[in-house]
């Protein structure tokens, strides 16, 4: 927010940082996911084609999506609506795992990799549209999409090696997601 205030972040560039805060939350939920579907059944290896196959559908419809509705929409005002519901989604994916810790399991069979769908899907929205949105020309989309994809990767990074080894264990899942709806809620400010 800072580099925002002083005029060292400009407008262009800010959806770069969102999607720094995006990939981490994202790859970050779908691991509490993994790990609850863990909790929830006892093993993971059953399933865990599904809810990665899950996620990478999502990925792709969102992308498909996006890229073919572009033309006809305000990117920057979807842009913000994916980045809003990003800063929420880890709370309807605590409100499912507080449900499903009291309900039917097999349920949950089928809620945690829906959940891991939606999580992929807006993945796949915000990415094409960030690079949209950043791009100035046509020939800079590939380098863009490249750093933006590197961006990415180092939330995604961050992510998996934070929550998995840090927050987790010292303050839970659920405050965990609780954090990364806070994470990305600063993202959106920063937007704005």
């Amino acid at each position: 927010l800072f580099l925002r205030k002083v005029g060292l972040f400009p407008e262009t560039y800010r959806p770069g940082a969102t999607i720094f805060t995006a990939g981490m939350a994202e790859i970050s939920t779908e691991l509490l996911i993994i790990l609850a579907f863990q909790i929830f059944f006892g093993n993971i290896y059953q399933k865990i084609g599904l809810i990665l196959a899950c996620f990478m559908l999502g990925l792709a419809i969102g992308g498909y999506l996006i890229i073919k509705f572009s033309p006809r929409i305000r990117k920057r005002a979807v842009y913000l609506l994916i980045q809003a519901i990003i800063t929420i989604y880890p709370l309807i994916v605590m409100s499912g795992l507080y449900w499903g810790a009291g309900t039917d399991s097999d349920l949950m069979k089928i809620v945690l990799p829906v959940l891991t769908l939606g999580l992929g899907f807006l993945g796949g929205v915000q990415f094409p549209l960030a690079v949209e949105i950043v791009k100035k020309e046509p020939q800079n989309e590939r380098v863009i999409g490249g750093i933006l994809n590197g961006v990415d990767l180092l939330g995604a990074t961050a992510g998996a090696l934070l929550v998995l080894s840090f927050f987790v264990p010292v303050i839970g899942i659920y405050q965990t997601l609780l954090f990364l709806s806070g994470l990305n809620l600063a993202g959106l400010i920063f937007l704005l």
